[in-house]
């Protein structure tokens, strides 16, 4: 039994037309199934909730990545098999690392139901699929809770998952099946020249700031001067094109 949830930007009348030919389409294929529309007095995670309670067995997004912040904990914690179908020409790079092409395409990818179970990564309380970038981070980085990163004054920290940032080739991404959070560390070189990059595998991290940092990830925004960032392993069921980058 499918959900489909739209995201409210997507009920814009200039995806009008896109979304009559999603809807045919996934008639077509036969994984057509109840709809909801998000507002904003509607909260995702409970019509998802309350959907599988009724039975659903898959959930599948009509928007981009932001889309998928607002589902996130819900299809985790549900179990259910998560999938997208991107609409629009911004933020959707999720999607792009998933093999998902936009708009009706996609259903294609829907139909053929190939499912990969992926990690997901936390921060705090915050779970995300991507990663997290700490420009210019002045902290001890506790690795596994044993080992100790430092990064170097003007370094650059991205945590990832999958990736982060607009992905241009694979090898932007990491791999997502492999148990494991990615550490990668920037260094600039002088006068911008000769920098370099360190990356460490872990499964735990813990670091403390001295003054409060504000972060972005997946659509969340957390400020804190206390970080923990840990795996959950295979916690993502997720529907994948022949296209996916990892």
């Amino acid at each position: 039994m499918y959900y489909y949830i739209y995201d409210d930007f997507v009920q814009n009348k200039k995806h009008e037309k896109e979304l009559l030919k999603i809807e045919n389409r996934l008639a077509d294929l036969g994984v057509a199934g109840k709809v909801a529309r998000l507002a904003l007095f509607k909260r995702a995670d409970e019509l998802i909730l309350d959907e599988v309670k009724r039975g659903v067995k898959t959930v599948v997004l009509v928007g981009n990545d932001l889309t998928l912040c607002k589902v996130l904990d819900a299809v985790v914690e549900s179990g259910v098999i998560f999938g997208i179908i991107p609409l629009g020409k911004s933020n959707n790079n999720v999607a792009k690392m998933l093999g998902v092409p936009e708009g009706v395409d996609a259903c294609d990818v829907i139909s053929r139901r190939r499912v990969e179970k992926i990690d997901v990564g936390k921060c705090n309380d915050y779970r995300f699929i991507t990663g997290i970038s700490f420009p210019k981070l002045k902290a001890e980085m506790v690795l596994n809770k044993s080992y100790i990163l430092t990064p170097l004054p003007g370094g650059d920290v991205v945590v990832r998952n999958l990736a982060v940032g607009d992905v241009g080739s694979r090898e932007d991404v990491a791999d997502p099946n492999d148990g494991q959070l990615e550490v990668v560390v920037d260094v600039a070189g002088r006068w911008g020249k000769g920098g370099g990059q360190t990356k460490v595998p872990f499964k735990r991290m813990a670091f403390e700031t001295k003054d409060p940092l504000t972060v972005s990830f997946d659509g969340n925004q957390i400020r804190n001067t206390k970080f923990k960032i840990f795996l959950d392993r295979k916690k993502l069921k997720v529907i994948v094109g022949k296209d996916r980058m990892f």
